[in-house]
């Protein structure tokens, strides 16, 4: 047998708790009966063969609808008789007890009832439970002498449910005497509070540990023998009143603390409130009597609820309930500085822009290769965009926009210098072997295009597969915060499921920099004209600190305000932005240029149509002059060997 305390120790269930209520389980009799014959109240009045012939002759048996059409009625039902309006229709009406409106009910004396014909068997009619329901109704009357019997047809003698609801009905119709087992608080019982047909409780002998421990199983009530049936006399006392108690699944505390998405602002409030409430008899006897008037459960509850919600609010709802939802405000003042942060970067970007286009003829800027700055603001400005439009309010379409912004800013930002050096550093090793190597633009941008593919590829596949969406996040208010303290402010974030796509837009911004800063180590010695490693190496090292900021704030637990986490990473990338361009461009607009080097020099004697090389012909002469190679008007001697050497096997390749 499956018990509360097993599926505790299973885990399935909390241990059960009183829930307020007292179950009175018991024999009633119909209160006009008591008012006629008051000695039925107690089982004083109703044991012993004295008082045998009394209750054969008080109780009668219920007579079934097609019996008191077959048996009593002298038409057949076929007339209206005032007890039946016309005979059973159907099998299922055939053994009713009571049909309102159509059978009123009928008791009758039986020969079970007949105490002159059988003055050693007659018996009055109580109305007893059915097998698989707890009753030691056997066990009392047959232990205390009373002559009661019950007729069903369950083994044991008792009704259904139904039969026994009908009993009870017809009784009061038609004013006869009744007896029968059955509980309280029940709507049943409550409807015929304050009526002829009361409900009275019949007084047995009082309930004591020895005869709780003599009570017949549950499995005896319906034995097939009588004896298990009736069992030992001392197990014949009256029911305690039992304790009724509730019962909690284990997983409705789960389902409030242990689940992920759940915070203390999204908790519910039931399991806190089953644990808290209780309710007395009478109330719940409220509750049965707006059952009986609304026809409704519900409706019945829910009329109790209104009636009674201050008593609920002050006794039972846990504190901070009930709550307010209001919407968090983005007139914060974190919301204005990342907004002003990320535009001032956005203008600061174009503005160099402006200045490295007015100032393109510059030596510095050209060393530089204007194309490849400009590819470079390209980046720094599609940063600022996405730190923008990550400092707003978030939306789906915003969500997706931002990390495509960022990652393939930060692409165009590092990729091209990458490029760059990295040719640089190639002609200066071919130099130094007298190598010959062709570059040109295309190749150079196409590596370019390429590393934008492979971040453009990532992010179809995170916007495919776990795109950013519209995350709400629900915030409770601190204390005193509020007169109620019960406001839960919701705010809004951009969020996937899974985090390692963060982890790995992070990473890839890193790795850039980590290639980025290799070369540049390389290149530290070039002549300065065009080293820009000590540059490269301020502004590595202030990309390096800004990404260790973005990875901390990844990895932080700031599970509470997600929203604030987007709009200091809007400013980290604003920020970042703002330095790539103090460290790298405007650090240019200063530098001399009346300081002519051999590189001006060069650049000074191009023949006119070098302006349509590669800008690899302006950087190799100055290789080739690192490398030890003197150029002359027509012809060079090697060094090494001696040899004349035309003035064609010296000159830059296109």
């Amino acid at each position: 047998m499956v018990t509360p305390q097993k599926k505790v120790h299973e885990g399935k269930i909390e241990a059960p708790q009183l829930n307020g209520v007292a179950l009175d389980q018991t024999w009633f009799v119909t209160k006009f009966t008591l008012e006629n014959d008051p000695t039925l109240h107690n089982y004083l009045g109703l044991q012993g063969e004295q008082n045998r012939g009394k209750l054969a002759e008080s109780f009668l048996r219920p007579t079934r609808w097609k019996d008191y059409c077959d048996h009593i009625s002298k038409n057949n039902c076929k007339i209206n008789d005032g007890v039946a309006v016309r005979p059973p229709n159907n099998d299922n009406e055939n053994d009713r007890f009571f049909v309102e409106g159509l059978y009123t009910g009928h008791f009758r004396k039986t020969p079970q009832n007949d105490c002159d014909t059988n003055p050693n068997n007659c018996t009055g009619h109580f109305a007893d439970f059915p097998c698989g329901w707890t009753s030691y109704f056997k066990q009392q009357s047959h232990h205390l002498g009373i002559y009661l019997e019950s007729n069903g047809n369950e083994k044991n003698g008792g009704y259904t449910y139904t039969e026994l609801q009908e009993m009870w009905m017809a009784a009061s119709v038609t004013k006869s005497n009744f007896m029968g087992i059955w509980w309280t608080p029940e709507k049943l019982f409550q409807q015929f509070q304050g009526t002829h047909a009361e409900m009275m409780r019949v007084q047995l002998t009082s309930t004591t540990e020895e005869c709780q421990a003599n009570r017949i199983s549950r499995d005896d009530i319906c034995s097939d023998d009588y004896s298990d049936r009736i069992g030992d006399p001392r197990g014949s006392c009256s029911e305690p009143l039992f304790l009724m108690e509730k019962v909690i699944s284990a997983g409705l505390y789960d389902a409030t603390y242990l689940q992920d998405d759940t915070t203390t602002a999204t908790q519910s409030p039931s399991y806190e409130f089953l644990k808290l409430f209780r309710i007395t008899a009478y109330q719940q006897n409220v509750m049965l009597d707006n059952w009986l008037k609304m026809g409704s459960q519900r409706e019945a509850v829910c009329q109790w609820v209104v009636d009674n919600i201050e008593y609920l609010e002050e006794t039972f709802i846990p504190r901070t309930y009930p709550r307010v939802l209001k919407e968090a405000s983005d007139s914060g003042s974190l919301y204005h500085a990342a907004l002003t942060i990320a535009c001032i970067a956005a203008v600061l970007v174009l503005c160099v822009g402006l200045a490295v286009y007015y100032n393109r003829t510059r030596r510095t800027i050209k060393v530089a290769q204007v194309e490849f700055l400009f590819l470079i603001l390209c980046g720094s400005f599609t940063i600022s965009i996405g730190a923008i439009i990550k400092a707003i309010s978030p939306t789906d379409a915003s969500c997706i926009a931002s990390a495509w912004l960022i990652d393939i800013g930060y692409t165009l930002e590092l990729v091209p210098l990458i490029v760059k050096i990295a040719a640089i550093n190639r002609l200066m090793q071919a130099a130094q072997k007298m190598k010959r190597v062709t570059l040109n633009r295309t190749s150079l941008f196409g590596a370019v295009v390429i590393f934008l593919f492979v971040i453009i590829i990532f992010q179809g596949l995170w916007t495919g597969l776990d795109p950013l969406q519209k995350e709400a996040q629900y915030l409770l208010s601190p204390p005193k915060m509020s007169e109620d303290d019960n406001v839960v402010f919701v705010s809004y974030h951009c969020s996937s499921n899974s985090s390692i796509w963060q982890y790995i837009s992070t990473g890839w911004t890193l790795l850039l920099l980590v290639c980025e800063s290799v070369l540049a180590f390389q290149s530290r010695n070039l002549r300065q004209d065009f080293n820009e490693s000590q540059v490269l190496a301020f502004m590595i090292y202030s990309h390096v600190v800004f990404v260790l900021i973005r990875a901390i704030l990844l990895l932080a637990p700031i599970d509470d305000r997600k929203i604030v986490m987007s709009r200091v990473l809007s400013i980290v990338y604003s920020i970042d932005t703002i330095m790539a361009m103090i460290i790298y461009f405007i650090s240019k607009f200063f530098m001399n240029d009346n300081n002519k080097s051999t590189l001006s020099s060069t650049l000074q004697q191009k023949p006119p149509d070098a302006k349509k090389a590669s800008f690899v012909n302006e950087l190799k002469p100055i290789a080739e002059l690192e490398a030890g190679v003197k150029p002359a008007p027509n012809k060079t001697i090697c060094d090494c060997c001696g040899r004349k050497l035309d003035s064609e096997e010296v000159k830059p390749l296109v």
